[in-house]
């Protein structure tokens, strides 16, 4: 069996806000990046500028969308698509509160996360998946990768990270088969961290082909080298 990189997917959460430095929920909560936040951002976009990006998803919250444009300062081609699917979870009248919370969903209207992980993987499918397969024939024929970026937060990245794998729609690298060793399931999540999803286009001994998805790196902060860098989120504190 052979293959060949077709899309390279880098998953990045937002960099600090004084609400992650409280340890304090935001869930929908639109706060805004702080001043090392903002720093966090430049060093992600200086470990990233050399790469050719084709697409760029983000979250609509702007902790996450100014991540994304500050990436996106060295690729002034690539248009910066927000969607609601890459919000945080929803955490109703537990937002603003420090973590753990003092309540546990009286009210009965906190996004479960269950129901974040199947919102993420939908829209994953939709937009990321999707438009891999658009371009695999293309890549044939041009040979080339193609690069996402995908800005969030660290609640959605770990459940969506979580939840490809515990369904194989992407595998480890290395698989528990080649290490000896069982992999932990993906918890936290780093600010400005680097998370990356390959996928390969893979020639079975059959003929047929068949697209991979591969995790090759988890919340990544070599980059942030020098920085407080803060791994804790208080809204996976929140009730499950």
């Amino acid at each position: 069996m052979s293959s060949s990189l077709l899309a390279r997917v880098f998953i990045v959460r937002h960099g600090e806000t004084a609400w992650n430095k409280d340890n304090r929920m935001q869930g929908w909560l639109d706060i805004p990046l702080n001043d090392l936040g903002i720093s966090q951002a430049r060093l992600t976009a200086e470990a990233l500028k050399d790469t050719p990006l084709d697409r760029a998803f983000t979250s609509d919250l702007q902790r996450a969308s100014k991540t994304a444009e500050i990436i996106l300062e060295h690729h002034p081609g690539v248009r910066l698509e927000k969607h609601q699917w890459l919000r945080e979870r929803f955490l109703a009248e537990l937002q603003g509160q420090i973590a753990p919370a003092r309540n546990r969903n009286p009210s009965g209207m906190i996004e479960t996360s269950k129901a974040v992980a199947e919102r993420s993987t939908k829209g994953w499918e939709q937009y990321i998946v999707e438009y891999i397969k658009s371009c695999s024939a293309n890549s044939s024929v041009d040979g080339r990768c193609r690069y996402i970026l995908v800005t969030s937060h660290g609640g959605l990245i770990s459940r969506l990270v979580r939840k490809l794998l515990l369904t194989k729609a992407v595998r480890w690298r290395p698989g528990p088969e080649e290490s000896g060793e069982a992999p932990q399931m993906p918890d936290r999540v780093a600010n400005a961290s680097i998370s990356i999803v390959d996928f390969t286009l893979e020639q079975l001994e059959s003929g047929e082909s068949s697209i991979q998805g591969t995790l090759v790196q988890y919340s990544d902060t070599k980059h942030l080298a020098g920085t407080v860098v803060h791994e804790t989120n208080a809204d996976m504190a929140a009730p499950a």
